[in-house]
């Protein structure tokens, strides 16, 4: 129920709506975690924490903290909650350029659920569901469910890997109205657009993730495409984490599907100081 009433109104709350909504959904995530997955409550357990004393937001400090590397070395049996078919679920692994791969897994219902809040956030951006979309990513080969063939929530991807020319021709046959892809990639095909590849290829907007993107990035790829730029931070582990503000240079954290704290030497980051973000 909860997932449905994110999608309908998690755009529009306040402050002090989201602060109460994360209390409630933090409260039952840790009881779940404490009384369902072995390796959650034996480091609540080692931390002296209970279920009941995380009220809220303010007693995010007494969670212990996991790393991926704590994860990274425990088996499926003990991240997994009890009662859980590990074969039921949808798993997506990262490619491990930063080191060993991780495994996230999801039921069905979470996994679509995250998508359609993408897609909420998309289109408070400008997305149109009739819109075709383009994504030059490393592809996994999505297939072409009923509503594309009927016109609607139309995706493609395009593998970054490929070579240029081929990106490019491919980018002309879907002519997409809005382009997604990594800042390095497509700071790169900028720089190769012809005036007929830009007469076909002219998205009203385009999204970057998954890279850090330079403020150089940005200015070749707004310049190239002729369209604006907004960029994502996001993960495997939390899915969508913030988005840009279109224009203002600011993000907008995703405080409907995650809690996030800036943390600098163990506590919380003030204004100013910069930290390391956990979620």
């Amino acid at each position: 129920m909860a997932g449905w009433h994110v999608l309908a109104h998690g755009l529009t709350w306040d402050r002090e709506q989201i602060a109460a909504f994360q209390s409630r959904r933090l409260r039952a995530l840790v009881r779940h975690a404490y009384e369902r997955v072995p390796y959650y409550r034996q480091r609540l357990d080692e931390a002296g924490v209970r279920p009941e004393h995380i009220r809220g937001l303010e007693d995010l400090g007494r969670i212990p903290l996991t790393s991926r590397t704590d994860l990274q070395n425990r088996g499926a049996e003990e991240v997994l909650a009890r009662g859980v078919d590990a074969r039921c679920l949808c798993v997506h692994r990262t490619s491990g350029s930063s080191g060993q791969p991780l495994s996230i897994r999801r039921t069905w219902f979470e996994d679509r659920l995250l998508q359609a809040w993408r897609l909420r956030v998309l289109g408070s951006l400008g997305f149109r569901l009739t819109d075709r979309r383009a994504a030059v990513v490393t592809a996994r080969g999505v297939g072409r469910p009923l509503h594309t063939r009927l016109g609607l929530l139309r995706y493609e991807e395009v593998h970054c890997l490929w070579p240029p020319e081929r990106i490019l021709a491919r980018l002309r046959e879907i002519q997409p109205d809005v382009l997604r892809g990594y800042p390095g990639t497509l700071s790169w095909l900028a720089g190769l657009l012809t005036d007929t590849d830009r007469s076909v290829i002219r998205p009203r907007f385009i999204t970057t993730d998954s890279e850090m993107m330079t403020p150089d990035m940005r200015l070749r790829i707004g310049a190239g495409f002729g369209a604006p730029v907004i960029d994502a931070y996001d993960s495997h582990e939390f899915n969508l984490i913030a988005w840009e503000c279109p224009g203002q240079g600011v993000y907008h954290v995703s405080d409907a599907t995650v809690i996030v704290e800036v943390l600098m030497d163990g506590r919380a980051a003030g204004p100013g100081e910069e930290g390391e973000l956990v979620g």
